[in-house]
């Protein structure tokens, strides 16, 4: 099960770009798949490589987003922020998406 909350931006290393983070993460992912998986959540190119503390929040849930999709949830329970996140991921997640009251 992942969660997401809206403070998990606020977790990020903001001193490294989003392939490091999750590379240092998933040493499993390759510098491609990494960059490849960024792009399917809607992280743009120029992106990757710019250090997280340069990001809008929106492109740091994204990192999370796809931080969390890497650890291959079968549920995803989301915060607050739940109708916003949907509308923008709903098209490009496997997620069941739940709302926690």
């Amino acid at each position: 099960m992942g969660v997401y909350q809206q403070h998990f931006v606020d977790r990020l290393p903001m001193d490294k770009t989003a392939v490091q983070h999750l590379r240092d993460r998933f040493q499993d992912q390759d510098y491609q798949s990494v960059r490849n998986r960024l792009g399917k959540y809607g992280l743009e190119g120029h992106a990757h490589e710019v250090n997280m503390r340069d990001l809008s929040g929106g492109q740091k849930a994204r990192v999370v987003f796809v931080e969390l999709s890497l650890q291959r949830p079968h549920v995803l329970l989301l915060g607050k922020s739940y109708v916003l996140i949907m509308l923008i991921f709903g098209r490009t997640s496997n997620f069941l998406f739940l709302s926690l009251i």
